[in-house]
């Protein structure tokens, strides 16, 4: 997702496998993180709830934003987090999450975008004018609002973990979670990397660098 000269993507927040079970008869929720492979002056990622947000003056404060036009303090409700090249944000089902404005994020997910549901969309305007649509009634059922500030920084931004080295080459653990069906290393490469994938599907994304070589 490309955001650098742009604006910010919707707040949005993604259904728990429960919800889209009993509503959509749909069997597979959507888990994913932002890898920050770029950015652009001052950049941010909007990452859970404030610890002064609840979820009745949340939802009050976007219902009204999209029936009068009238923007909110966003800040007031949702994490504001810095970005920097090489982060890494975790975003488990049921966190409110949107990448801010001049980013360059390569989003690592367990399935495609099936359902997303927007909560807000910084007034965005349609073709008719008009705010476009959100999905607030569907969203906020599967919003954990627990997931607060000091939460959010303990538990969904990397804290990048020495693995394994090989001569100068580095592994590096990014993130890794018990409600995600995923987990990201890093490899810091100067030449050559052996390891065995214990027979899990691995995917390699190139973030830095013109080229590598894989063999079997």
């Amino acid at each position: 997702m490309d955001t650098i000269e742009g604006d910010n993507l919707s707040c949005q927040v993604h259904p728990k496998q429960s919800y889209i079970r009993s509503e959509f008869n749909e069997f597979m929720e959507q888990q994913e993180s932002y890898y920050i492979m770029e950015k652009q002056g001052t950049s941010h990622v909007y990452l859970g709830l404030t610890d002064t947000c609840t979820e009745e003056n949340f939802y009050q404060a976007v219902k009204a934003a999209q029936e009068t036009a009238i923007p909110i303090p966003l800040k007031d409700y949702v994490n504001e987090f810095e970005a920097e090249k090489g982060d890494l944000f975790l975003i488990p089902t049921g966190t409110m999450h949107a990448s801010g404005k001049n980013n360059l994020v390569l989003e690592i997910s367990s399935t495609t975008w099936w359902f997303t549901f927007k909560i807000y969309d910084f007034l965005a305007q349609g073709m008719d004018g008009k705010p476009r649509p959100i999905n607030i009634d569907h969203a906020f059922p599967n919003i954990d609002f627990y997931k607060k500030t000091a939460w959010v920084q303990e538990n969904l931004i990397a804290k990048p973990v020495l693995l394994q080295s090989q001569g100068r080459n580095e592994m590096v653990e990014l993130g890794q979670r018990e409600d995600l069906l995923f987990y990201v290393h890093r490899l810091h490469l100067t030449d050559k990397w052996e390891d065995h994938t214990d027979h899990q599907m691995v995917m390699f994304n190139l973030v830095e660098g013109e080229n590598y070589i894989l063999r079997q």
